[in-house]
């Protein structure tokens, strides 16, 4: 092997859902579970994870994974309709089933009858009295399930979101899956379960599954076979991305594909322990956008707990101790009210899954050197001080 041809793109992808099938790695058991909800008439299948974990990506490849004829998949994202009315949203949604529904079964678009924003803000519900019934009878009854994405956006109280319409659009997507047999929904959440609590129940109860990291084989495979032809991984480099990315299959592809660009600048194909060492700063670098899209999400409690775990462990590498110290320790706040609120940010970032189950470790080391980079725990701490 001769290492990378400089004018080869690079294989790994990072900051966009994969599409195609032979890009995707892993994830077999989670499709086994949707197609046998779907079988059995399940209407809602709820689908949870961390950001960035690949839950776009799993939407994409629901149809590559699941080949019944019985289904036509249609992908919607709510991340655009924040601000959007009622009408507005239901409107987009019947021309992205249109569009999609018209390239999957090679139908000319013109058979299927089109609802105007304006035709349904005077009455919304022509989508199930027009829309809906012309649909059924084109694509002879089969099976519409929707693939909401960012469904996070209509159960988020987020000043920029339009509550009212949120809630109007949740009411109304409920009846829909109450009232017409054909229609499926797989809505996928950022959000915990546990802080689902303003969904109906339809959703709240629904068959659900967690997106969680990739098992052992798939995040090896994710590492060694997208550059197979031209880079081969030493065990102990496969050993140092595994634990650097915590089988997270985001900060896998961002290790990978920061090694593939120094490789190719370097016309190497040996990729060893050190190599990985050696990238960290530039993957950190490459992965911010992701990672403060995570940090975002947190509260100020959150904030200062996961800086405070990230500093506990420096430490604790620096004295060679095992075991870290507790974080409520090495804040050492004396108001009740105060150590209550942090207590409970320390649970719930465990509850999530960024902290292991003692919650004195981060599980992505990736994100721990980030946040050891970029965000102090003395200037969270001091901040934090202030603010109560």
């Amino acid at each position: 092997m001769n290492g990378v041809n400089g004018r080869r793109n690079n294989p790994y992808i990072i900051g966009i859902p994969i599409r195609e099938r032979s890009q995707f790695y892993g994830r077999e058991s989670l499709f086994c579970f949707i197609e046998d909800q779907l079988l059995g008439d399940v209407k809602v299948i709820l689908l949870h994870g961390q950001r960035r974990i690949g839950k776009s990506s799993v939407l994409q490849q629901i149809p590559n994974f699941i080949k019944s004829n019985e289904f036509i998949f249609v992908q919607f994202d709510l991340e655009h309709q924040r601000r959007s009315s009622l009408s507005s949203i239901i409107h987009d949604l019947a021309t992205a089933i249109i569009e999609q529904v018209t390239k999957q079964l090679k139908l000319d678009d013109k058979k299927l009858q089109r609802l105007t924003k304006a035709e349904l803000e005077q009455d919304i519900n022509l989508f199930t009295k027009k829309f809906l019934p012309h649909l059924y009878k084109t694509i002879k009854y089969k099976k519409i399930v929707l693939l909401l994405d960012e469904f996070d956006v209509i159960n988020n109280s987020d000043k920029n979101n339009n509550i009212v319409e949120q809630e109007n659009f949740i009411l109304f997507l409920e009846k829909l899956i109450n009232e017409q047999p054909n229609l499926f929904v797989i809505p996928v959440s950022g959000t915990h379960l546990h802080d689902l609590h303003n969904l109906p129940t339809l959703f709240r109860c629904a068959p659900n599954q967690e997106i969680d990291v990739l098992d052992d084989i798939s995040a090896e495979n994710i590492i060694v076979n997208p550059a197979k032809d031209s880079l081969i991984y030493q065990p102990e480099a496969i050993k140092k991305i595994l634990q650097l990315s915590a089988r997270h299959p985001c900060f896998i592809q961002v290790i990978c594909f920061t090694l593939f660009e120094k490789a190719r600048n370097e016309n190497k194909s040996n990729i060893e322990a050190a190599d990985v060492k050696n990238i960290l700063n530039q993957a950190i670098k490459k992965a911010d956008s992701f990672l403060q899209s995570f940090w975002d999400t947190l509260t100020i409690e959150e904030k200062i707990i996961i800086t405070t775990v990230a500093e506990a462990e420096k430490r604790a590498i620096e004295q060679q101790k095992k075991v870290p110290e507790e974080p409520l320790y090495l804040l050492d706040i004396n108001n009740t009210k105060q150590r209550e609120q942090l207590r409970q940010a320390w649970e719930k970032l465990r509850v999530k899954g960024y902290l292991y189950q003692e919650g004195r470790k981060i599980k992505v080391e990736l994100i721990r050197h980030w946040l050891l980079q970029y965000h102090s725990f003395t200037h969270y701490e001091r901040k934090y001080k202030i603010l109560k």
